[in-house]
């Protein structure tokens, strides 16, 4: 993967492509993520596409946008990625916030989206926040202390290191560390200010899920990671969703978190998944 950078009103956007011979396959990330989230799957999808996988603004090599970090930004900066580097109609494959994105082009550029991949986004706006507590800002707070760190790489892991531990106990490696930290020292702490500050629900009503869901004509497919374990899309919103969609397929992957493997490269159920749904295309 070779890095490159766009342009857009002044601003840096960064993205990686294969310089594939196959046709487009976009990647979106999540939130205080980067490109490199991908890199457990890209080998494989390299083989076969031409692929693109994006920076954030404010994530990553792009450039921060002060105040400008509601999901309709994002999809801004999508829209011109495809318009201006890729240039035909693509397969879009979004995780979390990255499916948000996806969607949103689905719906209103259909001419530019041959088919969407949406990987454990959180598809209601009521099941998000509920399971959000009272202190809707609580879970988000100490990553937006720890993204703002004016640190080193060490200072910014031992920090992640402490909250990590108070979350999933002390067995994460130096190296994992390193690996989050790196993401965050490369992330405007203000992309985390809507939802530490609690915003979280307005936030999510920005991307207008339901509209965007059942004007999204395309063959779409829903990954879902296991609820019981971490997964953000609850069997109810997949229901929902695919009587929305009218070419809606849906796979879940049982036992895995919101990451879908790709934090521990156990990603062969995702590899799966995506590999039988690209087949069709």
């Amino acid at each position: 993967m070779k890095q490159r950078t766009l342009d857009v009103g002044g601003r840096t956007l960064n993205y990686a492509t294969g310089d594939g011979e196959g046709d487009p396959l976009v990647l979106f990330h999540g939130w205080f993520a980067r490109w490199q989230q991908f890199l457990p799957i890209l080998p494989f999808l390299a083989q076969a596409w031409d692929v693109y996988a994006l920076d954030n603004r404010g994530h990553g090599r792009s450039s921060a946008a002060a105040g400008e970090y509601w999901p309709q930004d994002y999809v801004r900066d999508a829209e011109a990625l495809i318009e201006n580097v890729v240039r035909e109609p693509a397969v879009l494959v979004g995780h979390s916030l990255g499916g948000w994105v996806a969607l949103h082009l689905a719906a209103h550029h259909p001419d530019r989206v041959r088919a969407v991949v949406i990987a454990d986004s959180p598809l209601s706006v009521e099941a998000y926040v509920k399971r959000l507590p009272e202190d809707a800002g609580a879970p988000f707070r100490p990553m937006y202390e720890i993204a703002a760190l004016d640190a080193d790489l060490e200072g910014v892991a031992d920090a992640w290191g402490r909250m990590s531990a108070a979350q999933a106990g002390p067995d994460v490696s130096r190296l994992a560390l390193h690996v989050w930290a790196r993401s965050l020292q490369r992330i405007d702490a203000e992309t985390l200010r809507l939802p530490a500050d609690g915003r979280s629900r307005e936030y999510m009503e920005n991307i207008g899920l339901p509209g965007v869901l059942s004007n999204t004509t395309c063959p779409t497919l829903l990954i879902q990671g296991d609820p019981d374990a971490g997964g953000l899309m609850p069997d109810e919103d997949v229901r929902n969703a695919l009587e929305s969609l009218p070419d809606g397929y849906h796979v879940k992957l049982d036992g895995l978190d919101h990451s879908l493997g790709l934090t521990t490269w156990d990603v062969s159920g995702l590899m799966k998944a995506l590999t039988e749904f690209l087949s069709l295309l």
